[in-house]
C-alpha cells in the first residue's frame, strides 16, 4: 500500500462520519488537511478507491467550469465503518 494505513484511516473514518450531511468541496478540503499536503491525499483516495470503498466523482463547478473531483463512500461501507471500525475494514482488504 502506497498510502499511509492512518491518513487512509483518517479520511473513511471522516467521510463516514459525515456520511450525507457535507458537501464535496467541504469533503475534498477536510481530506486534503488530514493528509497533510494534497500529494497525501491522492494517494490515500487513489488506496480507497482501489480497495473499493470509495469513489471518485468528478463535476462541473458551475461558477467557474472547473472539474472538481471529490471521495464519496461506496454503498453500504458507512454501515461497515458503523460496525467494525475504519482501521478494521482497511486491515481485512
Amino acid at each position: 500500500m502506497d498510502a499511509n494505513i492512518m491518513i487512509c484511516t483518517a479520511i473513511l473514518q471522516s467521510l463516514s462520519g459525515d456520511f450525507g450531511k457535507d458537501y464535496p468541496v467541504n469533503r475534498l478540503t477536510k481530506c486534503i488537511k488530514i493528509a497533510g499536503s494534497v500529494e497525501n491525499c491522492h494517494k490515500a483516495i487513489a488506496c480507497l478507491n482501489q480497495m473499493s470503498l470509495i469513489s471518485v466523482v468528478t463535476t462541473t463547478c458551475f461558477k467557474t467550469g472547473e472539474s472538481v473531483s471529490y471521495p464519496v463512500l461506496k454503498e453500504n461501507v458507512h454501515k461497515l465503518v458503523e460496525r467494525h471500525g475504519a482501521i478494521n475494514i482497511l486491515s481485512t482488504r
